[in-house]
């Protein structure tokens, strides 16, 4: 089975991409994965531009699809609506139309963000999305194409984080910023209104047997170390209003 990857140098796409290399990939009898991966780059793969995207898609002939694009830095997304509906939701389109003519099962990635927190215990599939921002609005709308399709999966992550970095958002993590910040500021603003479900990017790693394994967390143990080493210099946290 051959599996497309849009997205493959983000901060999710990244770690998906390890997912399907050796040992992580499931093995087939006879020893071969059972999955080929075609990993494509922001530059190799432009999903707003339909007939480009078509072409390679129909170069590759995938049978699934997954999607990690999108346009995600929320005040950018408020300052320019435009360019946020044409990659959250109008390319969306674009991989739907592909998808449905060519028979090949999308999986996309979408956000908590389509809910508006009002609610007190965990959101499920079935709540009505409420969403609060331009982000939220592009990507539920987003959401509603791909359930055009006969077959397809929408997956809502939350605060997501990782190893590699975030190219929205000037390819940093939040482990990284952090550091950064408590070397170079003596108070360091953090949101405090918000409660969230943290995802990381690599918990549903596969082992060589095929069973699914949680990667060593050792780096983050040692970063959270860094963070409290520099503690010595006084740094203060700052309550900070997040967007909602």
């Amino acid at each position: 089975m051959k599996v497309l990857l849009i997205g493959a140098d983000g901060q999710l796409g990244t770690d998906i991409a390890a997912i399907f290399t050796p040992p992580a990939y499931a093995k087939a009898p006879a020893g071969k994965p059972d999955f080929e991966l075609v990993p494509l780059t922001i530059t190799d793969i432009d999903i707003t531009d339909f007939n480009r995207t078509g072409a390679i898609i129909d170069k590759n002939a995938p049978d699934i699809i997954i999607n990690t694009a999108a346009y995600h830095n929320v005040p950018e997304c408020e300052k320019n609506p435009e360019q946020a509906f044409r990659v959250n939701t109008l390319a969306v389109s674009n991989l739907v139309k592909i998808c449905r003519d060519r028979e090949s099962r999308l999986i996309h990635f979408s956000t908590d963000y389509v809910f508006d927190g009002a609610k007190k215990t965990p959101y499920d599939e079935d709540d009505l999305p409420n969403p609060l921002n331009t982000y939220a609005l592009s990507k539920l709308a987003g959401e509603q194409f791909v359930r055009m399709l006969p077959n397809y999966y929408i997956i809502r992550t939350a605060s997501l984080f990782g190893l590699a970095g975030c190219l929205g958002k000037g390819g940093t993590n939040f482990v990284e910023s952090m550091l950064n910040l408590a070397q170079t500021k003596s108070v360091i603003p953090v949101t405090a209104n918000i409660i969230s479900s943290p995802t990381y990017t690599y918990d549903d790693k596969r082992d060589d047997t095929g069973q699914y394994a949680v990667r060593d967390i050792s780096y983050y143990q040692s970063r959270v170390l860094q963070l409290v080493r520099v503690r010595s210099r006084d740094i203060q946290i700052g309550r900070a209003q997040g967007q909602g």
